[in-house]
């Protein structure tokens, strides 16, 4: 009785870690200023290729598609107005569905 149940446990377990999507992209730190532009140093988790589909900066996403294969930086803009020390969330869409949280402190635009 005892193997039964953790057999049973074991394949509804690894039946439903099949069903989860994976985050395969770590955003190691994300810039985000008062204009809307955007710089993000991100780190694949995986090897291979990771496609970004999106970016999304305080409620507002943008179209963006880029190919990871190693640690990069995306830069970007979404049309918003954003104010200094304002702190912002946003995330990456990846081409598989699975998606990148960041949060950032708005900062100004560098001259």
């Amino acid at each position: 009785m005892i193997v039964a149940v953790a057999a049973g446990w074991y394949l509804y377990t690894a039946f439903a870690a099949t069903k989860q999507q994976v985050g395969v992209l770590a955003v190691q730190e994300a810039r985000v200023y008062e204009d809307g532009s955007f710089e993000l140093r991100v780190v694949p988790q995986v090897v291979g290729r990771v496609k970004i589909i999106g970016v999304e900066v305080a409620g507002v996403a943008v179209t963006f598609e880029q190919e990871i294969t190693g640690p990069d930086t995306i830069k970007g803009k979404v049309d918003v107005e954003l104010t200094p020390g304002q702190v912002v969330s946003g995330r990456i869409v990846l081409d598989n569905g699975a998606v990148a949280l960041f949060t950032a402190t708005v900062q100004p635009k560098q001259p």
